[in-house]
């Protein structure tokens, strides 16, 4: 999985979201956006990718 700091500024998921709308994002992505921001040691779709991996078990 590419990290927040490798993808070009213009496919960010927020920028994205900006430029395309809401409904050009993955889930992942729009998730991104909603939580908006890391933790340390992870970037914001590292944890994106981890919450909407376990919201499958629930599905």
């Amino acid at each position: 999985m590419k990290k927040i700091a490798d993808i070009p500024d213009i496919d960010k998921p927020r920028e994205k979201l900006i430029r395309r709308g809401a409904s050009s994002l993955s889930d992942m992505e729009l998730l991104a956006v909603i939580i908006g921001r890391g933790f340390p040691g992870k970037d914001v779709l590292q944890v994106a990718s981890e919450i909407s991996g376990r919201s499958i078990l629930y599905a």
